[in-house]
């Protein structure tokens, strides 16, 4: 058997192949002709004109076929090829099968990295929010203590102008006089420091008060002014671990 292949693909024509020859006798797979005819109206061997209404079918006689003169050799490299071919995938299947895998570890292992991390930072955020409830209660606090330490402000400036009065009243003549001289009219003067005089008696009581009361406020103020300072450290401190932690968020 001659061993004829198709000039356009150089496959062997086989008995079920679908053969046409051109009006040159030139053979070739209809497929292939027709389609290199849709691009060319000549021979695909020898470029003499040839057109689809001039080709016809070749018909093989079957029982002229003489299985015994097949090409071994030919068929041998054949399927050695086929072999080559089918082990070279098998490589790249293995190998794009091993990349997947590794693939996969890696994703397991950055799900597991992101799941770690949504923690942390749900951690983080309770932390912050808990800071920042803090904050603002000591805000609250420092503000209650700024209000009460004006007020301790307000009457400790009362008490120094009563002691003031008090130091007056109890100054001899002399310093009274040359105290009140140098403010207003000494008439003026005389007739307010009598007046304060009498009045004195009545508010030694209220300035013994007033004394009980300015230690007190003064006790009071250092324990208040104490507790500001121990806030505002405290504050700065959370304000230095919240600054920490959005950086690290």
């Amino acid at each position: 058997m001659l061993n004829l292949n198709c000039p356009i693909c150089t496959e062997l024509f086989s008995p079920c192949d679908e053969v046409y020859a051109t009006k040159c006798g030139h053979m070739f797979h209809f497929k292939c002709l027709g389609q290199w005819l849709e691009r060319s109206k000549t021979c695909p061997q020898c470029r003499n004109k040839c057109g689809e209404r001039s080709i016809i079918r070749v018909y093989f006689n079957l029982a002229n076929l003489d299985t015994s003169r097949v090409d071994i050799g030919s068929l041998q490299e054949q399927l050695d090829n086929a072999k080559l071919q089918i082990k070279t995938k098998e490589t790249e299947l293995k190998t794009a099968n091993d990349q997947i895998k590794s693939l996969n570890d890696i994703k397991k292992k950055c799900m597991k990295t992101i799941t770690g991390l949504d923690l942390k930072l749900q951690n983080k955020d309770f932390v912050i929010s808990s800071y920042a409830e803090q904050l603002k209660m000591l805000k609250a606090r420092i503000k209650v203590m700024e209000d009460v330490s004006k007020e301790n402000k307000a009457l400790k400036n009362q008490i120094e102008a009563m002691e003031g009065i008090n130091t007056l009243l109890t100054a001899s003549s002399g310093e009274a006089e040359k105290l009140l001289n140098s403010n207003m009219d000494i008439k003026t003067l005389a007739t307010w420091a009598a007046t304060l005089k009498r009045e004195l008696r009545a508010c030694e009581n209220k300035k013994t008060d007033m004394r009980n009361l300015l230690k007190v406020v003064q006790t009071d103020l250092h324990k208040q002014t104490e507790t500001k300072k121990t806030h505002e450290e405290r504050i700065s401190q959370l304000e230095s671990e919240n600054y920490q932690l959005q950086e690290k968020a």
